[in-house]
């Protein structure tokens, strides 16, 4: 039998056990089969893949298999997360540093905070609404063969002190338009969902194309309902999280390989946002992101302020990106300066490419002050130091692996050097190095002499480089 063939068998096995164990269609489960047409979303051309570093771990012995993030606006420096499917149904509440909060009765004996009256089937999402009530979505559902999703809405536990909270209510729903079980698309799966507008809005998680489908429920509807879809759109990946920032006007959704942000709309008079405009009434960002190999399984994201994003890898990795313009370049980082025509001048370290941005400010004002770009070029790798020559004629600039030295064009009468000619006024002069991998840090450049450089390294080694060997 082909592998084709054996995949095939394998799935009609499914079916036959999905259709023997999952619970009987409850007789108000109504099936339509329109979904909104897909928006076209117009965001940039993709750049290089931002490479995420791990900025702190989650205890993963305190919290398996996390999934969701969902930040406290309550709680200090407190961010809530689930467990998924085969754990107890608890929550749990982590630092910004990774480290679990545990009340101090409770230090050796810490499994989370238990939530009475319900079942962890597939916990995959956790949210806040503007109440500040836990929102719990056990909707995890990878066979698409589930006929028994809901929410739990949950008071918010003091994570200091509370080891148990009560459920307050339980949301019960149903896809309308999925009409087998399983569901052969396998595109009813969700481990994301936010709180707008009082209700309830989870992305799907799509294991047959890298679309998405944004649906909400009616957390004031006693009954078993019927999903409600919103609109639906290619997602890049699949869904696994999504949060809303502080302010609520800004949306984040993860994929295990991307991360978009959302300007939404403006609330109306009765501070309801118009969800038919959610993602269109700006030009959205999206940008890849590379996380470690070890930590590839993307599965949380929240917001740690307005321009903060935090993404947790199930795995237990902790990353920060800055929400910056154009979408999450990271190229607003500086490890260089130096001072010429009684200006402060900077070069900006990117972590997106190779290229770099020389800056200069103006000391003599007093205020605050908007940064002056002066040209961009490309440095072949991160910028970590400058330093002009004792004559102040020559600007060495250094990446991690490279030195470049440029001749600076004559001052003119006032003593002033163009800056507009900086790096133009002659060839420049680049050599890659090699330090020895224990001394790989080169994090300092200064002129000896005229004609020597010396390199410094973070794990402390000194190099001398003539300038001629450049």
């Amino acid at each position: 039998m082909s592998k084709k063939l054996t995949a095939l068998a394998a799935w009609a096995v499914l079916g036959v056990a999905a259709g023997v164990f999952a619970a009987p269609r409850p007789a108000n489960h109504t099936v339509f089969t329109e979904i909104p047409p897909r928006t076209e979303l117009n965001v940039p051309e993709e750049k290089t893949p931002l490479r995420l570093e791990a900025y702190a771990k989650a205890d993963i012995s305190r919290v398996p298999e996390g999934s969701g993030l969902a930040k406290s606006e309550r709680y200090k420096d407190v961010m809530w997360a689930v467990s998924d499917s085969g754990n107890a149904p608890v929550v749990f509440a982590l630092r910004e540093s990774g480290e679990a909060v545990i009340p101090a009765s409770m230090r050796k004996n810490y499994s989370g905070i238990r939530v009475t009256g319900t079942r962890n089937l597939d916990w995959e999402c956790v949210a806040l609404d503007e109440k500040g009530t836990l929102i719990i979505g056990d909707v995890g559902n990878n066979m698409s063969n589930r006929r028994n999703l809901c929410f739990y809405l949950v008071p918010e536990p003091n994570p200091s002190r509370d080891v148990v909270t009560p459920q307050r209510k339980k949301v019960s729903f149903y896809y309308p338009s999925q009409n087998e079980f399983p569901a052969f698309s396998r595109n009813y799966d969700c481990e994301s969902c936010f709180a707008l507008n009082g209700q309830i809005y989870f992305f799907t998680k799509h294991w047959s194309d890298t679309e998405t489908v944004l649906w909400r429920v009616d957390p004031s509807v006693e009954s078993y309902q019927a999903a409600v879809p919103v609109c639906r759109f290619d997602a890049k990946g699949m869904v696994t999280d999504a949060a809303l920032s502080p302010s609520r006007r800004r949306l984040a959704v993860l994929t295990y390989h991307g991360v978009w942000v959302f300007e939404l709309p403006e609330p109306n008079a009765l501070g309801k946002t118009d969800e038919s405009r959610l993602f269109t009434s700006a030009a959205p960002k999206f940008r890849r992101v590379a996380p470690p190999k070890e930590q590839w399984q993307l599965e949380g994201i929240a917001f740690l302020d307005e321009d903060t994003l935090v993404l947790a890898a199930e795995q237990g990795g902790l990353f920060r990106v800055p929400n910056e313009f154009p979408a999450f370049s990271r190229n607003y980082d500086c490890e260089s300066c130096f001072a010429l025509n009684g200006q402060i001048y900077f070069f900006t370290k990117h972590w997106s490419d190779t290229e770099t941005v020389l800056w200069r400010v103006d000391p003599s004002v007093e205020s605050y002050q908007a940064a002056v770009p002066v040209c961009r070029f490309d440095a072949k790798g991160m910028v970590t130091d400058a330093a002009l020559s004792p004559s102040r004629r020559r600007l060495a600039v250094l990446t991690y692996h490279g030195v470049w030295v440029f001749e600076l064009p004559e001052p003119n009468a006032l003593g002033k050097t163009d800056e507009s000619r900086l790096f133009t006024s002659a060839a420049p002069k680049f050599r890659r190095v090699a330090p020895p991998k224990e001394q790989w840090q080169l994090e300092g450049i200064a002129f000896l002499d005229e004609d020597t450089l010396v390199l410094a390294a973070e794990q402390g080694g000194l190099f001398r480089v003539p300038v001629s060997d450049l």
